[in-house]
């Protein structure tokens, strides 16, 4: 009889060690995704923050003349509209940050209210079919546009309004 009891209790003390050891390699994992999960949100407070100091200091640049806000020519299309809203959909559905996929003409030169999952390299590509020119989208607003944790400017948040330059 105690050759079968010791036998249980290897057997019983292997299926602990397997079960430990499946916990560890899952808890890993977790903590893997945790620590690769995209960054780009920031924290509500701040981006408020942002917004507030933006909209207090943001007025058209025109030098020929001063528009007034309903004569300033919105930049947004239709199908940027549309893009922005699928793309904020699938940030909500799926917990993760995505990228709006523009395309060029989805974005006119004007004013443009940035929406989630927005950069300046997507605007720029709708704007001018180049993302590479988001330069000039940066030169356009650079008192608007904060700063990336990287010390890149960079940062843009939903609300802000940005001046989109016609291309040179």
């Amino acid at each position: 009889m105690s050759l079968s009891s010791n036998t249980n209790s290897v057997v019983f003390s292997d299926g602990i060690k397997a079960l430990l050891i499946v916990v560890i390699i899952i808890a890993s994992f977790l903590l893997l995704l945790k620590v690769f999960e995209p960054q780009g949100e920031i924290p509500e407070e701040a981006a408020s923050d942002q917004r507030s100091e933006q909209n207090e200091s943001t007025e058209p640049v025109n030098d020929d003349e001063t528009l007034e806000p309903e004569e300033i020519p919105l930049a947004a299309t239709e199908t940027a509209l549309l893009k922005a809203e699928k793309t904020q959909l699938l940030i909500s559905e799926f917990g993760y940050w995505f990228a709006t996929d523009y395309l060029e003409g989805d974005i006119n030169p004007g004013i443009y209210e940035v929406s989630t999952g927005d950069t300046l390299w997507e605007i720029a590509e709708a704007a001018y079919g180049d993302g590479a020119l988001w330069t000039l989208i940066l030169d356009a607003n650079s008192a608007d546009i904060g700063f990336l944790a990287n010390g890149s400017q960079a940062l843009i948040v939903p609300g802000q309004l940005l001046n989109i330059p016609p291309r040179l």
